[in-house]
């Protein structure tokens, strides 16, 4: 529907965490895991982006996280891995801040 240009940020969301597997599907400023803000600044850095343009995303990225991490018991996981993705969720939140 949106062709190759979405591919990349189609695998962005395409881990499996709650499994045992922390990379992410595609590499990103030379690495899949542990994704720091640092790293998406200084990819906007290289495009010309401004800094102030990423942190306000990642800004509202990370409020709407905590609105919606509140319902993880839904999705229908072990209560083991329910709680192993609310870490994750709440570690990766802290490394986008």
């Amino acid at each position: 529907m949106f062709g190759e240009d979405a591919r990349p940020a189609q695998a962005l969301n395409r881990t499996r965490m709650p499994y045992g597997d922390q990379h992410m599907a595609i590499h990103f400023e030379n690495r899949n895991a542990k994704f720091k803000r640092k790293h998406f600044l200084a990819l906007a850095s290289r495009f010309a982006i401004t800094e102030r343009a990423v942190a306000h995303m990642l800004d509202r990225l990370l409020s709407r996280i905590a609105t919606h991490a509140i319902h993880l018991e839904t999705i229908g996981l072990t209560a083991q891995k329910t709680a192993h993705l609310a870490r994750t969720i709440a570690q990766r939140a802290r490394d986008l801040t």
